[in-house]
């Protein structure tokens, strides 16, 4: 029988490896867009399911191909929900991911040991992406920890950072480094060019919690407003980790009269056109494995300042950026802003060769040849 269109396209889609994607969201956070854009990146290549613990904005645009199943595990406040959570941890989840034993497993997260226990115990192969400094590691138990580090075929680490600790921490199996990316055709159409004006508007950009350090970003501010310096500074942000230090910072802005503004941002066109209405950026982070944020405000050839603080030194070097003691004075990161500011020559050539090396077309083919060729490694062992 001669084979028709139809029996063809029938026979190829029964050849497509199945992978499902585990992961916590796919809300607007940085390892998250990074997961949404590789899995439309791979939708027609492979039969792609996804797991997320919670329900994120990116659900929604996900190819109608990918089947999604949403777990509905947020954090529960009271006693019952407590309850409630943990036995759908231990009778829907199994059956769900029981279902898909068949499948290549991709765990998006470290912190997510459930998926690796299971992955263990249905014999799944899979690979574990860590996107987590260190400091994440006490979120899981000795056994988890030492799960997560031994039982993957591969394990894709964000940055080298990230890679070092994983060994340091008694990573047994082959860690491959996959950066993040920057969509540079997209940052382009923002960028604008730096006039001299009157304000001068810094920004720190990340979720609200203890680690990203709004309340040094609130002491720079006050730092500079003793010193009648012309400064603004604007913290983007698209979730609020921490409500009670969320609240505290805004009562002291209030309260001093700080020229501090905290804006919620939108989707990433929204959030790229705020942040290239910026002239500098000013990271305020104790640690960061990657800091995607440095990253854009290189693209869009901002005078940077940041926190010596892990990752950020894959990405910049003192040609580019000013960098300080993670947790240092107030007064030391306004010294740097001057000088940044003070600079001579623009730097615009040398933003844009590092930042090349991160473009989204890129890593996403990096990613996709090194998942191709750990399946098929696994398919022919």
């Amino acid at each position: 029988m001669v084979p028709t269109e139809k029996n063809i396209a029938v026979n190829k889609e029964k050849t497509k490896k199945n992978i499902l994607f585990i992961t916590s969201s796919l809300a607007r956070t940085g390892s998250e867009i990074l997961l949404f854009n590789f899995i439309n990146f791979i939708a027609e290549k492979y039969t792609v399911s996804v797991i997320c613990y919670t329900k994120g904005d990116l659900v929604d645009q996900l190819p109608t191909s990918v089947k999604v199943h949403i777990l509905g595990l947020t954090q529960p406040l009271g006693l019952f929900q407590k309850i409630k959570r943990r036995l759908k941890i231990y009778t829907t989840v199994p059956i769900l991911l029981g279902s898909y034993k068949n499948s290549f497993w991709y765990i998006n997260t470290m912190v997510l040991p459930t998926a690796v226990t299971y992955a263990v115990l249905y014999q799944v192969k899979f690979i574990l992406h860590s996107h987590e400094l260190n400091k994440m590691y006490h979120l899981l138990s000795a056994e988890q920890l030492k799960q997560a580090l031994t039982q993957p075929l591969r394990i894709i680490a964000n940055s080298e950072i990230t890679k070092q600790q994983l060994i340091e921490a008694g990573a047994k199996k082959q860690i491959l480094v996959i950066n993040p990316f920057i969509d540079l055709h997209l940052v382009e159409t923002f960028k604008r060019k730096q006039n001299k004006k009157a304000t001068i508007n810094w920004l720190m950009a990340g979720s609200i919690d203890q680690n990203k350090n709004p309340q040094l970003f609130l002491d720079i501010a006050n730092e500079a407003k003793k010193s009648s310096l012309p400064y603004q500074f604007i913290w983007l942000y698209n979730t609020i980790s921490d409500k009670a230090l969320f609240l505290s910072i805004q009562q002291q802005v209030s309260m001093k009269h700080l020229p501090v503004k905290f804006v919620e941002t939108g989707d990433y066109n929204n959030y790229l056109q705020q942040f290239s209405e910026a002239d500098g950026f000013i990271l305020t982070s104790r640690s960061e494995s990657f800091s995607m944020a440095t990253l854009e405000a290189l693209a869009l050839s901002l005078q940077v300042v940041v926190s010596d603080c892990g990752g950020v030194r894959e990405i910049a070097n003192e040609k580019i950026a000013s960098f300080v003691v993670p947790d240092c004075s107030a007064a030391t990161f306004i010294e740097a802003t001057k000088f940044e500011l003070g600079r001579t020559g623009l730097q615009f050539d040398e933003k844009r060769d590092i930042v090349s090396r991160f473009d989204k077309n890129n890593i996403l083919n990096q990613w996709e040849k090194l998942v191709r060729e750990i399946i098929e490694s696994s398919d022919n062992p």
